[in-house]
This record gives C-alpha cells, structure tokens and sequence, in this order.
C-alpha cells in the first residue's frame, strides 16, 4: 500500500545543539493537516525503512553540501542503528522511490558539483536517481522561519489542485504579502524552486476530505 505523505522533521535532544532546526517543528505542525505519517525526529534508518511507502516525501532537516568533493548529504536528528545520521547522495539514489514529489526542505539541495559531460550532482539529483519525477529545492541556505511560512502556503496551494510551479508562486506571494517589511528580501523566499513533473497533487485533509 502506498500511503500519501511522509514528513520528517530534524530534532534535537539537546539544550546546546546548535544544528537545532525550530522551524522544522512548524513545518511538521502545518503538515499535520494532511493525511500521512509526521515524525518529528526520525533516525535515517527509519526514513529509508519508510520511504518507499509514500507518494509525497517531506524532509525539513539539514542539507550538508560540499561543492568541490560532491559528498552531499542531509543529516537526520538520530543515527539509528548501524546508521551515521547522515544519508548521502549515493545512498538516496540507490532507493526505490515511487513518490510523485519529493520536497528537500533543507539548505542547499539544487547545488551541487558538476564535471564535463556530466549534470550538476545534488541531493535533488539523487532522488530523481531514485525515481521521483517532481522536486521542490533550495537554492541556497534557507533561512529556517520563512521557510515554514512558506512551506505551509505551499501545501495550501497544493491541496486546492494548483501545478506544482504556481502552487509555490502562490505561496511566495502569500509569504510577501503577510511578512515584515525586513523579510521581504528575496533572501527569504526566492530561494526555493520546483522543478520536474508539473502536474498537480491529490492530497487529503485529516478530517477524510479529498484536497
């Protein structure tokens, strides 16, 4: 059975851990309006147990990219067991996804390295690897508050039937029209782009209601 949406959230445990991602909580709150499975703070094991069972995949963690070398990575809150937390490019794109739209909500996922004769190597590379034909990316490191307003009013769109692309057109307006005069620099919201199959999602409120 594959069930609709996967969202996962980076969480940490600890008072001091700097990596602490608040607005990945928020994303989590607004996508709890759908119906799927939300795991605030799941292990990288978990995810790759999980994610081949989901039509939508939602990662709101940290998005770790080196440029030079291509060691791209998204860190997860626990490692699990014989896991280091980390789930790296060669490891997304070994998976066998049947997601229609995988959302990296993490900084950095549409850079990557890229060679002569070969296409630029990100993390959303690897899930189109991985068979997911429609992805929404960062362009650069997101700032993490903004990120969960928009995120929010891009499900919104989504679920009223808007194609991927103006679903998150509609969403940057909706974010510029409600921020502060200080965050409505494009920093804040230009940073993220779809790409891949524009055709629209199917989702379903928690009350039952198809969206």
């Amino acid at each position: 059975v594959v069930h609709k949406l996967l969202a996962c959230g980076y969480q940490s445990d600890s008072a001091s851990e700097q990596r602490t991602l608040k607005g990945s909580m928020a994303e989590l709150a607004a996508l709890g309006a759908y119906e799927g499975t939300i795991l605030a703070g799941p292990s990288e094991a978990r995810f790759k147990d999980l994610a081949a069972d989901y039509e939508v995949l939602h990662l709101a963690v940290h998005g770790l990219v080196d440029s030079l070398s291509g060691n791209h990575r998204l860190l997860f809150s626990e490692p699990g067991q014989q896991e280091d937390g980390l789930l790296h490019t060669y490891e997304i794109s070994n998976l066998n996804l049947k997601a229609d739209l995988a959302v990296l909500s993490a900084c950095n996922t549409s850079i990557g390295a890229s060679s002569r004769g070969e296409a630029n190597w990100s993390l959303g590379t690897a899930f189109a690897y991985a068979g997911v034909p429609a992805l929404t990316l960062s362009r650069w490191s997101i700032e993490d508050q903004a990120t969960a307003s928009l995120m929010a009013y891009y499900y919104e769109q989504l679920a009223v039937g808007l194609p991927k692309s103006e679903a998150l057109r509609q969403a940057k307006l909706q974010y510029l029209r409600e921020a502060s005069p200080a965050r409505r620099h494009p920093y804040y919201w230009a940073g993220l782009l779809a790409m891949g199959d524009d055709s629209p999602l199917h989702l379903e409120s928690r009350e039952g209601l198809s969206t």
